[in-house]
């Protein structure tokens, strides 16, 4: 995917710059990442979570992420942040990325065929955002509706070994632990799901383990 950085914040400059340095952080000792390493823990798990300490590393590493990604992407923006930069030229749209702007009148049609694709063709779903996803529905039901939709997806990626994919934007505290929407810290506490925290500490950009 063709990024133009001279168009793109500070931020995404760094980012890029540091791409090739990526740390994994799961115990006191520090183990080399790269974007080809977030792709394989990817595809050795249905369900990955993906928990960004602010938007601009998100696109950034999604991006950099798809670059590695050679089956179909079915990419769901709630956020239409990943859209904006793909309508604003920033970011250049793969062959291989369908992206979808979901809208309540026509969600459920587009889940159902959602199903059906994934169960019959290996391929990535990319849910962006979790947070996104749980404004999207806006009531009081909103963590139930997000919680059945992604396992409706999940349990329907058996067959062709597809994946899915949760982003969120979070921060951690020492003292308060992850800032998430409450419906949403259910299901990042699921068990099943591989959790990864990427974040950006000065001029370093680092993926840790959760």
């Amino acid at each position: 995917m063709e990024i133009r950085l001279s168009n793109l914040q500070n931020t995404i400059s760094l980012l890029y710059q540091n791409s090739d340095n990526l740390m994994l952080v799961k115990n006191p000792e520090s183990h080399s990442l790269g974007f080809s390493d977030v792709k394989g823990l990817i595809n050795n798990n249905k369900i990955t979570s993906l928990i960004f300490d602010n938007p601009f590393t998100k696109i950034f590493c999604i991006s950099k992420m798809i670059d590695k990604i050679e089956e179909p992407v079915y990419y769901i923006d709630f956020d239409l942040m990943y859209s904006g930069y793909v309508v604003s030229e920033l970011v250049t749209l793969p062959k291989n990325v369908h992206l979808i702007r979901p809208e309540k009148m026509d969600f459920k049609y587009k889940i159902a065929e959602l199903v059906g694709r994934i169960s019959e063709k290996k391929c990535v779903v990319i849910m962006d955002s979790i947070n996104g996803f749980f404004n999207f529905f806006g009531d009081v039901n909103s963590g139930r509706l997000v919680n059945s939709y992604t396992m409706l997806l999940a349990s329907n990626t058996v067959l062709s070994n597809s994946m899915i994919v949760l982003t969120s934007v979070s921060k951690y505290k020492k003292q308060e632990g992850w800032i998430l929407l409450p419906t949403g810290r259910h299901l990042q506490e699921n068990e099943n799901i591989i959790k990864l925290y990427l974040q950006m500490t000065g001029s370093v950009f680092s993926i840790s383990r959760i």
